[in-house]
């Protein structure tokens, strides 16, 4: 019987999703699409909940791979607001005017006007400004347990 132990390194490094957006400084690159429009709303999830009761993107899984941007031009009648805001919970704002939800990989959202507005990342104030972000499938992982506590 043997009863000794042989030490041993396991390198592993799995190909991991790497950061590749431009500084901000910096034009997007030529292959990304730009819209240059007014704005109401301008949101960008990977979930499709907002909260616990408004379905903001419908098609959103928290595993595929994307972000979806969430368009609100100022074209959306008000009348058609009130109704997004009564359907909420079932994605009233989905087919209304001037409404696209848009899957993406990368994102950069650059506020041409007002100067000063009002903006929020992840539901924190942040200085109105230039911001972007990118997608890294499978750098997290989401554990849960259906047992009660």
């Amino acid at each position: 019987m043997l009863n000794e132990t042989f030490p041993v390194i396991f390198k592993h490094r799995a190909k991991e999703p790497q950061l590749s957006l431009p500084s901000l400084s910096e034009p997007v690159p030529p292959s990304w699409v730009s819209i240059e429009d007014n704005f109401y709303l301008v949101y960008a999830t990977n979930l499709s909940l907002l909260d616990p009761m408004t379905l903001l993107a419908p098609d959103s899984r928290v595993d595929d791979g994307v972000i979806y941007l969430v368009l609100v031009r100022s074209t959306m009648r008000r009348l058609e607001m009130i109704h997004w805001f009564i359907d909420a919970a079932e994605g009233g704002h989905i087919g209304k005017t001037g409404v696209e939800v848009i899957p993406v990989r990368a994102f950069r959202i650059d506020p041409l006007q007002p100067r000063d507005g009002y903006m929020t990342i992840d539901a924190e104030n942040v200085d109105f400004g230039p911001s972007q972000g990118q997608i890294l499938p499978s750098k997290g992982r989401l554990l849960v347990s259906d047992q009660k506590p």
